[in-house]
């Protein structure tokens, strides 16, 4: 556990990662990436909240289309 805390961005990043992928039901393409990492970016000043993350990624281009 403590080893998963010690990189939030990378547990965050993750986690919009798998947000995506269920809120969609595609897979991760590496297309989505820039977008993946904008959305964990602008949650980064919320100290990465989930509920952040999730609002970020179904306001983002990735759940739109």
């Amino acid at each position: 556990r403590e080893h998963l805390l010690a990189d939030k961005s990378q547990l965050a990043l993750n986690l919009a990662r798998q947000f995506a992928i269920y809120g969609t039901g595609k897979g991760h393409r590496f297309s989505d990436r820039q977008e993946i990492e904008s959305i964990v970016g602008r949650t980064q000043s919320q100290g990465y909240g989930t509920r952040d993350i999730l609002e970020q990624v179904i306001l983002s281009p990735l759940f739109q289309d």
